[in-house]
């Protein structure tokens, strides 16, 4: 499994919260895609383009469209605080290259949700459906076949 870079994860959010605040939507949806798509550090031709250029015409499209800024509503106690009271079959799905935020958060879960399956697909970074959509169909499908 390839070692997390919290370090470099931190700089390409440092990055993204700039171009956020100047509204260069362009260049941000370019470091998503390089976050969420190819993976930290991950050079930009492991996925194919056509993935790529599909999640950037998605992120360019929310960011172009989007025109009211929600409110955050945290939860008293807070939802991870809660996970123990979760009493169905849970399905975790993490791709091996996607942030050391979102494997911790997978593995968070895992010890706190009774009956947990959690997969984590190797090769794979955030946008694990599109990037291997037979194998999260399969681990999807076998996982509800269990539950009968």
């Amino acid at each position: 499994s390839p070692r997390p870079n919290p370090e470099a994860e931190t700089r390409m959010f440092q990055e993204m919260d700039a171009a956020w605040k100047a509204k260069d939507f362009v260049r941000l949806a370019d470091l998503e895609v390089r976050l969420w798509v190819d993976g930290p550090g991950q050079p930009a031709d492991r996925v194919p383009s056509t993935i790529r250029e599909r999640v950037r015409e998605m992120i360019l499209n929310n960011y172009r469209t989007h025109t009211i800024e929600g409110k955050p509503q945290p939860l008293t106690p807070p939802a991870a605080g809660r996970l123990v009271e979760i009493r169905v079959p849970t399905l975790i799905v993490t791709g091996d290259l996607d942030t050391s935020h979102i494997r911790a958060a997978g593995d968070f879960m895992e010890q706190h949700i009774r009956g947990t399956k959690n997969v984590i697909l190797p090769g794979t970074a955030h946008m694990l459906n599109m990037e291997r959509a037979d194998a999260f169909t399969r681990i999807v499908f076998e996982f509800l076949g269990g539950l009968s």
